[in-house]
């Protein structure tokens, strides 16, 4: 019967088609599980070699805070080192300046006997003449005076030696006193008259009629115009060397200056220094 065959037909195209069908599922079922594999593979992959970074990266960390414990534990017996040294330094400084304190102590005490012995022999020639069986000549004993103040002088300075230390240590007392300025000037100016003299150099003086008395300490205070001056004497050749005192705002200025080559400004910091 036709009708039959034309049934026949039409199922067995839709055999085929359910086949075709099948295959095609069963084709983009595969498809889709492969890429979803690949892409778990790739994720699976970066995942393992970030860890595998982080592993590195914590080796290199653990390396680092190895070497870094060692440089420590290094520098800890480095310091220990210091301190022992320093310790040692300490106390051989501080025998150091005991035995420094002595010396000064036992120098001071033997220049102050012959120096007193001076003294005495010198004041005893320029206040009791008579014992020579002639006057002294009265330049003589002008220079008897200055050696007899400059001995003073220097007795004065033998006593405080022991400041020394104390001006190391920053803890020098002076001693303030009400001072006539215009005589500590004087009595440098006559200590050093005898080098003018043999140099042939003009002094002049300024100090102003109405100075007060000024609280100094008057040792001191010599002790530097007395430096001051030595050092214009000797480093003048020709000319003169000036004082002048003037009174600035309740204070007193003393500028002592010369003709000579002066101080270089490369050095002018330097004088302050120690000797």
């Amino acid at each position: 019967c036709p009708c039959h065959g034309e049934a026949v037909s039409f199922d067995g195209l839709l055999g085929q088609v359910v086949v075709i069908a099948s295959i095609w599922a069963s084709f983009l079922l595969h498809y889709g599980s492969q890429r979803h594999l690949r892409q778990l593979q790739t994720w699976v992959q970066q995942y393992l070699d970030r860890s595998q970074r982080l592993v590195e990266e914590a080796r290199n960390r653990r390396q680092e805070a190895s070497e870094a414990l060692q440089r420590i534990t290094h520098l800890n017996r480095q310091l220990a080192l210091v301190n022992e040294r320093s310790a040692i330094l300490r106390e051989s400084a501080e025998a150091a300046e005991r035995a420094k304190a002595a010396f000064v102590a036992r120098v001071s005490h033997e220049l102050r006997t012959p120096l007193n012995m001076i003294i005495g022999l010198v004041g005893l020639m320029v206040e009791h003449p008579d014992p020579y069986g002639e006057p002294l000549p009265s330049e003589l004993r002008e220079d008897l005076q200055i050696v007899h103040r400059n001995s003073q002088h220097l007795l004065s300075m033998i006593n405080d030696v022991l400041d020394l230390s104390q001006i190391e240590a920053g803890r020098l007392s002076l001693h303030r006193e009400p001072t006539d300025l215009g005589q500590i000037i004087s009595e440098a100016v006559e200590a050093v008259s005898p080098l003018l003299d043999r140099k042939g150099l003009r002094l002049k003086v300024r100090v102003p009629g109405d100075l007060p008395a000024m609280p100094c300490d008057h040792v001191r205070i010599r002790q530097v115009l007395l430096n001051l001056l030595s050092n214009a004497v000797r480093f003048t050749d020709q000319g003169k060397i000036s004082i002048d005192v003037q009174a600035v705002d309740g204070s007193v200025r003393v500028s002592v200056s010369d003709t000579g080559p002066g101080i270089p400004p490369d050095r002018a910091e330097r004088i302050f220094d120690p000797f």
